[in-house]
């Protein structure tokens, strides 16, 4: 989750991006499986900002990270139970994401934190919802969030 704005702001450099994610990370998750998460949701979100199609996203968090994204949603949703382990979170997650139409889909399909910067990448935020956040939390006058 602390990983993905490093996507965004190495979006040409993808080994740059997965140093900054790392060194973001290990601050609260310096772990194996915790960085293997880290790691995987920032390459994820990378790829699609690089204009990768889903199959070789799915076959690129596979290779690298070992995360079978093949389940659909349909097959996660039903007995599955949030817990705070990386690799029964993020590979949920990421799956989520990848079968979205929307931002609020993937929010509403999966742990928003996760899911959802991969859901902005892939689809974009429509600009209703950013003016409404930008309306309720920021005051524009000053500039300065609330």
């Amino acid at each position: 989750m602390r990983g993905s704005p490093a996507a965004f702001l190495h979006r040409t450099d993808r080994d740059a991006a997965l140093q900054e994610a790392q060194q973001v990370t290990e601050i609260s998750h310096d772990y194996q499986q915790g960085m293997k998460g880290a790691l995987a949701t920032t390459h994820a979100i990378w790829l699609a900002m690089n204009q990768h199609a889903g199959t070789d996203i799915r076959r690129t968090i596979k290779r690298e990270y070992g995360y079978d994204l093949s389940t659909i949603v349909d097959g996660i949703q039903p007995g599955y139970r949030y817990n705070e382990i990386c690799q029964d979170t993020v590979p949920q997650a990421l799956t989520c994401a990848m079968e979205s139409h929307s931002v609020e889909d993937a929010t509403r399909n999966a742990s928003a934190a996760i899911a959802e910067a991969l859901g902005e990448v892939l689809h974009g935020i429509e600009r209703g919802s950013i003016d409404t956040a930008r309306d309720r939390y920021l005051d524009v006058r000053i500039g300065a969030v609330i």
